[in-house]
């Protein structure tokens, strides 16, 4: 009985928690900051003018990303 009764008080105290508990979701426009670098978020308006048909037409787009070739047949960890 005192072990049913110490069960429905943790249960009741942890639903208490998450009802009481912040969302921690980041408002739309929003970025979490960073070490020492400022952080760009592109959106669809950025791009209009180059008018991209592919994924890779947007990255070429964005300053410092790069995508290389790597011609090797090797897989997994080095």
């Amino acid at each position: 009985m005192l072990a049913l009764r110490s069960l429905r008080i943790g249960l009741f105290a942890t639903a208490s928690l998450l009802v009481t508990a912040p969302a921690l979701a980041q408002p739309a426009g929003a970025s979490a900051p960073t070490a020492g670098a400022a952080k760009r978020i592109y959106t669809a308006p950025d791009f209009t003018r180059f008018a991209p048909k592919t994924a890779y037409d947007m990255l070429a787009q964005v300053p410092s990303f790069t995508i290389r070739n790597v011609d090797t047949t090797e897989r997994g960890l080095g």
